[in-house]
């Protein structure tokens, strides 16, 4: 996912991010330093794509997750 952002391959970077967050949070839990990345790496992919609100909720959401 992080390779699809860099070449600007957004929607397609969008689907395999959102895909491996629901796993990693499905399978390891939200407090997960795994599970953390792809928030982050979901908020970064927003970022570049020039979609700032989805990029706070995402940075958001991987703050509250902090223990």
């Amino acid at each position: 996912g992080a390779c699809l952002t860099a070449e600007g391959r957004y929607r397609e970077a969008e689907s395999l991010l959102l895909r491996a967050h629901a796993a990693l949070e499905a399978y390891r839990g939200p407090d997960h330093a795994r599970t953390k990345e792809a928030r982050k790496r979901l908020a970064d992919l927003y970022r570049a794509w020039g979609r700032p609100h989805a990029s706070d909720e995402w940075s958001a959401r991987a703050l509250a997750a902090t223990p």
